[in-house]
């Protein structure tokens, strides 16, 4: 910001390790409880994250300078303990201490971790030079998070200066890896991030900063990512082609269809073949024998799709993960929601065998009966005849599954809290085509591995129809009915035929749709508990209070029959209000299965009470303006889900971008016949540049764990598809703006 001549080349940690740690014995459990205490806190711009986070939230504190002696926080000489979250929450561990820690991220307040620089003299004297330390940098550092072991015996061995055992070694590696971007946006840059930072520091040091210096302030490597040396371009050159093992039939990912490779991981290899510009030579694979049979003979110079499981590892040399996919739970028992195995161990679980999910549940679930199978198919059968309780797979190829196969009888009712990454991998022995296919991967930038995973995710799983062949056939049968009067019965089997195949295709957009809106489900059943348990809060709070005054009572025996009296009426008031709550909310999230007449202002106002404790929480105003009143008919409960997936995201928005006066106005107008339902924030808009994505299925700007990317799209499939409306959105001078638009008709 002061415009010095540097450049960023690489965020080594896309989170800051810095945290504040408490000992759970000193019951410090929330910020409030913090104030007036002693805090070791570091007086560089190192805590600056947690200073803020502090005086955000108006808490007054001593500061004591840091030493990182941790004798002090156990003495009880201070309360709180400026530290590493990869290190001294592990040691106060190993000595009997659990602790409890403040993480600025969880409060809006984030940050990287060490970045790699250079100054920009060094960048136009010596660009290559900075390529290839980039390059080394970047290679360092997934060997190391690939390869923990290895790298703890060196650093345990040669560079311990801290005289750490191994175990702490080890767990430092993996929280350090966990907060690096590995198999995701590991070296890359935010630059809204950047700017939300330097505003950090406006806000904390007071001085003459100039944002528009960081314009320049981000190296962009990522069109110069992939940078080879001499012996990887002589590789190549003396390389007449590459064998690449694939699965033939492991929809949606890869499979083979009139002769050509397709799928989402063929998409990868389309684009690493442009920069290796190499012969690429396909080996169909029947089976996961057959494919590990070709690699122990090393018939297969890339594997582009394989999970690290220990049996390959004596064969292969994995790449860094280029999809991570969740684990997700199906049964017939629709009514059910997991998120852990652990209450259904006693029941029997399919999984595909010597898979990685069944490695994964092994080690989590050691108790898990579980049945092997030879295929997802052969699994979800086992469910569908009731031999087994469950399946337990991967997301994608699960839901193509049960979209082609099992629609009608199974559902998705959960995931278990684990992912699974997929890589590419190389003959063990061949580090040279493996270093070619880590940079061609690591070129591959966010947008277009999102733009890939959209491709696939919207479910273009169809059965093959030949287009061509069905307008020769109605070509031909036109021709026989003019030609032909008398052949009129062959011409409505032709006819009979076209539309059969054109339900067909109607049936299954019908099921991907499903589909969707049942994932969309659950990412509302996460919302409705959030709302839930702040409307719970206050009546909560007061049955505490009650409970505590009866229990003083009691000890002073000062309680009588009018006390116990009004301790009833208290208490039953309070469980009926929560009681309440959870009668609204089970209503207002049951679909409608029949269409009527409703008012639009009802519905609006109805999802504003459920939305009220959020929005006055964040200190967010909502200003409904109704012109007039009008009646639709449709689904008022799908409608309602819909106004709430909106003011949701609006609700986000706002609060990640820390607009000060937060706002958002509801109008209800007619214009030109139509009737606007009008949803608009002040949170500054939405970027020009993904604003004709956001109703895509799966496009999120939020977080991995907060944002699933079906609401708006599903928001507007409801409301075009069902409620024959239109959803739209625009920006205005202060921010984004929702329309939903009805044709009006009187009654």
């Amino acid at each position: 910001m002061r415009n010095r001549p540097f450049v960023a080349m690489m965020a080594i940690f896309q989170q800051s390790p810095f945290v504040l740690i408490a000992l759970k014995s000193s019951n410090i459990k929330t910020l409030i409880d913090i104030n007036n205490k002693k805090i070791s806190l570091n007086s560089s711009v190192h805590g600056i994250a947690i200073k803020a986070m502090l005086k955000s939230n108006n808490i007054k504190y001593t500061p004591v300078a840091s030493d990182f002696n941790l004798s002090r926080i156990i003495n009880k000489e201070i309360d709180l303990h400026y530290s590493y979250i990869s290190n001294e929450p592990f040691l106060l561990k190993q000595r009997g201490e659990d602790t409890t820690i403040f993480d600025p991220k969880d409060y809006g307040f984030e940050g990287y971790g060490d970045i790699l620089y250079t100054s920009k003299n060094m960048l136009k004297k010596n660009p290559e030079i900075v390529q290839r330390v980039y390059q080394a940098s970047m290679r360092g550092w997934i060997y190391a998070y690939e390869h923990i072991d290895e790298s703890v015996d060196i650093i345990y061995k040669k560079y311990n200066s801290l005289n750490k055992n191994k175990e702490a070694l080890k767990y430092e590696a993996n929280i350090l890896k966990s907060i690096s971007g590995y198999g995701k946006n590991m070296g890359l840059f935010d630059i809204s991030k950047v700017k939300s930072i330097a505003q950090l520091f406006s806000f904390m040091i007071v001085s003459k900063y100039n944002l528009a210096n960081l314009d320049n302030f981000i190296l962009d490597l990522n069109s110069k990512r992939y940078y080879l040396d001499t012996k990887e371009i002589a590789y190549l050159k003396d390389k007449s082609s590459i064998d690449i093992c694939i699965h033939s039939d492991k929809m949606p990912f890869e499979y083979i269809r009139d002769g050509k490779y397709i799928g989402l991981v063929s998409e990868y290899i389309d684009i690493i073949n442009k920069n290796i510009n190499r012969p690429i030579d396909i080996i169909e694979t029947k089976n996961n024998k057959e494919l590990i049979e070709k690699i122990k003979n090393k018939e297969c110079d890339i594997v582009p799709m394989v999970t690290k499981v220990e049996r390959l590892k004596r064969y292969l040399n994995f790449t860094s993960s280029y999809i991570e996919l969740p684990i997700i739970i199906v049964t017939k028992n629709r009514d059910l929601f997991i998120d852990t195995l652990l209450p259904y161990q006693d029941k029997k679980w399919s999984v595909v065998k010597n898979s990685i999910v069944s490695q994964k549940l092994k080690q989590k679930y050691p108790n898990l009966n579980l049945v092997e199978v030879d295929s997802i198919y052969d699994g979800l059968t086992l469910v569908e005849r009731k031999e087994v309780y469950g399946f337990v797979g991967l997301s994608m190829a699960v839901i193509y599954q049960i979209q082609n196969n099992f629609l009608d009888s199974l559902a998705i009712t959960g995931r278990i809290d684990s992912r699974v990454e997929l890589m590419m991998a190389t003959k063990l022995e061949d580090t040279t085509l493996h270093n070619i296919l880590e940079k061609s991967l690591q070129k591959i930038d966010t947008q277009t591995r999102q733009d890939i995973l959209n491709r696939w995710a919207k479910v273009h799983y169809k059965e093959h129809i030949d287009y061509k062949l069905l307008w020769q056939i109605i070509a031909i049968a036109s021709l026989i009915f003019f030609i032909l009067v008398y052949r009129q019965r062959t011409l409505k089997r032709y006819n009979s035929l076209l539309e059969t195949r054109v339900q067909e295709e109607l049936n299954k957009n019908r099921q991907n749709q499903l589909m969707l809106m049942q994932q969309s489900r659950f990412a509302q059943m996460g919302e409705m508990i959030s709302m839930i348990a702040h409307q719970w809060r206050q009546p909560l709070n007061s049955l505490s209070v009650i409970i505590q005054t009866m229990v003083v009572r009691y000890r002073l025996e000062k309680l009588d029959n009018v006390m116990m009296s009004e301790f009833e009426k208290d208490t039953r008031t309070q469980i009926s209000q929560m009681s309440q709550t959870i009668e609204d909310f089970s209503n207002f999230f049951k679909p409608n299965r029949e269409k009527k007449y409703f008012y639009i202002s009802t519905q609006v106002n109805h999802s504003l009470k459920l939305l009220y404790p959020l929005l006055h929480k964040f200190e967010i105003d909502i200003e409904f303006d109704i012109v007039d009143d009008y009646e639709i008919y449709g689904y008022p409960n799908e409608l309602g889900q819909s106004i709430i997936n909106i003011i949701t995201n609006a609700k986000d928005t706002l609060i990640e971008r820390k607009i000060e006066n937060k706002k958002i106005e509801i109008a209800l107008k007619i214009e030109n016949n139509n009737i606007i339902l009008s949803i608009c924030d002040n949170a500054k808009g939405i970027d020009s540049e993904i604003i004709d994505k956001i109703f895509d299925p799966y496009f999120s700007t939020k977080t991995e764990k907060t944002g699933t990317g079906l609401g708006l799209y599903m928001s507007k499939m409801i409301i075009q598809e069902q409620m024959n409306g239109v959803l739209r959105v625009k920006n205005s001078d202060n921010g984004a703006c929702f329309e939903i638009l009805f044709i009006y008709q009187k009654r």
